[in-house]
């Protein structure tokens, strides 16, 4: 009996084993964004208006994974689509454990998904099509990929543009790149330093130039009101001496005198 139990135990946590680490692929990601979202769920649906190559006069179910194969897509490729009322997938892209890249553009936030190129199918009587899918991630902090709790399929936003079924464009959260440092303003204090030292340039140039050319002064009586500002520093010493003799000085209570009645 308890060998039966064992080997029963020992068969359970194989099983076990086996489904995590069968659940488990190598992907690769983009510096400061946030692709493990798009990699945890098993694969995500989304639905646009006339955007299928077989028929473009219909809805279209667009199913996606990101370095795994999809279950829509015969768990073959990773990228497909699906016209509504048609039998038949359109494959969009294979797997590949490195699809995601930065925009080319270091000026703009986000970053894409390029699958392998699917096989050459008829996608009508008379065409055949050998589609490559890229996928647009733009921030947006307020669109989030829900991924849900149970492996199952995932709800994808719907798309902001869907360019000829080869590029498809999403907000994501996590093309928002992270640790971004945020453009300061000017300070309340640099405004005011900005406004003093203009207005200080304005009256020297000004005065100097009055002074100059038609007063004929020169030398240091270039300066308007030099005296005042020669002077200056020693006005402030002399002010500071001031009150430091009124603070440290002590006044004696005053004696009432009564006289006499």
């Amino acid at each position: 009996m308890m060998k039966i139990r064992s080997i029963y135990f020992g068969v359970v946590f194989t099983c076990l084993i086996l489904h995590t680490f069968g659940q488990h692929f190598v992907c690769n990601s983009v510096n400061g964004y946030n692709t493990k979202d798009l990699t945890s769920a098993i694969q995500w649906q989304t639905q646009t208006d006339y955007n299928c190559l077989t028929n473009a006069a219909v809805d279209c179910d667009f199913y996606l994974s990101f370095c795994q194969p999809a279950p829509a897509c015969l768990n073959d490729y990773s990228a497909c689509q699906n016209a509504t009322g048609a039998a038949n997938l359109t494959f969009l892209g294979g797997v590949s454990p490195n699809v995601f890249y930065p925009y080319d553009t270091p000026e703009k936030e986000g970053f894409y998904a390029k699958f392998p190129a699917a096989p050459e199918q008829m996608i009508s009587n008379t065409t055949n099509c050998t589609p490559t899918l890229i996928i647009n991630f733009n921030c947006n902090p307020k669109v989030k990929w829900l991924v849900p709790i149970t492996n199952g399929t995932a709800s994808a936003p719907e798309p902001t543009d869907v360019d000829l079924n080869t590029t498809m464009t999403f907000d994501y959260d996590g093309a928002c790149l992270k640790n971004k440092v945020p453009k300061k303003g000017i300070t309340g204090g640099a405004v005011f330093l900005i406004i003093l030292f203009s207005v200080a340039l304005v009256y020297f140039g000004v005065g100097m130039f009055y002074n100059g050319l038609i007063q004929h002064q020169s030398g240091i009586k270039l300066i308007p009101n030099a005296q005042f500002w020669i002077g200056l520093p020693l006005y402030f010493i002399e002010g500071v001496r001031t009150a430091i003799s009124c603070s440290t000085c002590s006044t004696k209570p005053s004696q009432a005198t009564y006289e006499s009645v």
